[in-house]
């Protein structure tokens, strides 16, 4: 293997120093203009086939082809190149910093360690000199952050044109499981909170003994029509949990149409993932490694990943 760790360091380093903060989630966010720039010129220096895909004005897709010699299928590794906002760390989220064998900053774990993954996936492939059968397409998408306009401009225009996906995320567990996102915001809604039960939470993401697919999409059509009973007024304001460090610090309340929009666009993006792959390099999965990355405190039901041994 040809790629490098300060190779590796320096790449990250410089994308996270680009802001990229999503305009849907935060009002006069930068947008991913400069960071797709970036990329584009990083994958013509290696020589790739490269295009920016305007979605909105200055924020575009990137997707980078690596054209094999014969014919085969195309893969495509996805990675979002935008962020959530910084205004609770201004002065430290795009000035990176290592400490042991993590770095801290904004988008480290989510997702432009990813993107940068994918780029020297992509430079040790060229470096190999190795012939494709087939090719790979790198897509670095927009807005994953907001409503996901990014990944459904590439769906719509390229779905054809790919034959299998891996959605680099930071996620990861060595049981396969169906996921389900958003269950509790109901009770958040209509005042009924209570204490939380993190073992829990927990086993959401496993199947219990004796449980079957057909009990969660039971489950699941309980929730949906709870959900339609309740959802009154979508302008109702939802108080957010500022106790967690993902939800901004300077918002009090979302509108019930945002949580909902948001719930359609996690349930999306959560089914698709190559999480198993991506746990298998380090061990480490989502939560623990975005808390590690961008310096999360440590909370009763949430530690910080650290490397094994």
């Amino acid at each position: 293997m040809t790629i490098t760790r300060e190779e590796a360091v320096e790449l990250l380093e410089t994308m996270v120093r680009i802001n990229s903060v999503t305009p849907w989630l935060i009002e006069g966010g930068a947008g991913e203009g400069e960071v797709a720039r970036f990329a584009r010129d990083w994958f013509l220096q290696l020589g790739l086939e490269v295009v920016l895909e305007e979605v909105e004005p200055d924020r575009p897709n990137v997707l980078a082809w690596l054209r094999g010699s014969s014919p085969g299928p195309t893969i495509c590794l996805t990675a979002h190149s935008d962020t959530v906002g910084f205004a609770a760390w201004p002065d430290r989220a795009l000035n990176p910093v290592i400490e042991g064998d993590h770095m801290i900053g904004l988008g480290v774990a989510d997702d432009k360690g990813a993107c940068v993954a994918a780029m020297l996936a992509a430079a040790e492939l060229v470096r190999s000199g190795d012939q494709l059968a087939g090719n790979v397409l790198i897509a670095l998408a927009i807005d994953e952050e907001g409503i996901s306009i990014g990944m459904e401009h590439l769906v719509e225009h390229h779905a054809d044109e790919i034959d299998m996906a891996i959605n680099l995320e930071p996620d990861g567990s060595h049981t396969i499981f169906g996921e389900h996102q958003g269950f509790g915001w109901i009770d958040i809604v209509v005042g009924e909170t209570k204490p939380a039960d993190y073992s829990r939470y927990e086993n959401n993401f496993k199947l219990a003994d004796g449980e079957t697919i057909d009990d969660v999409f039971a489950w699941y059509d309980r929730v949906a029509a709870r959900t339609e009973k309740v959802v009154d007024d979508l302008d109702r304001p939802v108080p957010v949990d500022h106790s967690v460090p993902w939800n901004p610090q300077d918002v009090d309340n979302w509108s019930v149409r945002w949580v909902l929009l948001h719930l359609i666009q996690e349930t999306a993006r959560h089914t698709g993932h190559a999480d198993i792959i991506r746990e298998g390099v380090d061990g480490g999965t989502a939560y623990p490694l975005m808390a590690a990355a961008e310096g999360w405190p440590d909370s009763p039901w949430m530690k910080k990943w650290t490397a094994a041994g």
